[in-house]
């Protein structure tokens, strides 16, 4: 009897263990995997045009932290000008200024005021998703059910 209920006390404890990881490992993989389709989709069906870095915002939030967004300009093929702002900071830090240089933007042909500028740092969540499946790995019941 005392053998059985510490099977049961063990089975129950991996249960609860494994299942937090279990789902903690779905939510990183599937958050990575959005990031990924959010900034690729764009680079697949839009247009590419080239754009000028033309201001960087400068702001502090709550914490202090400090974080830094550029702002380019860019044409389309129809020859109208536009701005957008990156949507990920650039860094914490003032050091992390970028240059006034070219940046890669995608905008959608069906509205030109849509757009995103592409840069290696929006593809960086990706390597949350060997972790969130390392997590589905170790959260899954690999133990037999007890009869």
């Amino acid at each position: 009897m005392g053998n059985r209920v510490n099977k049961v006390k063990k089975y129950y404890s991996f249960t609860i263990f494994g299942s937090v990881m279990l789902l903690s490992g779905v939510g990183l993989a599937i958050f990575s995997l959005h990031v990924v389709y959010k900034n690729l989709h764009p680079m697949l069906f839009w247009e590419k045009t080239s754009g000028k870095i033309i201001d960087t915002i400068q702001e502090y939030d709550n914490d202090g932290e400090f974080y830094v967004f550029e702002k380019a300009s860019y044409i389309d093929k129809a020859g109208n000008q536009f701005e957008v702002v990156s949507k990920t900071s650039a860094g914490t830090t003032e050091a992390n200024l970028p240059s006034k240089g070219e940046v890669t933007v995608y905008y959608n042909p069906e509205n030109s005021k849509d757009a995103i500028i592409t840069m290696w740092r929006n593809f960086l969540p990706v390597i949350m998703f060997p972790f969130g499946l390392l997590l589905i790995f170790f959260g899954w019941p690999w133990v037999e059910k007890m009869e």
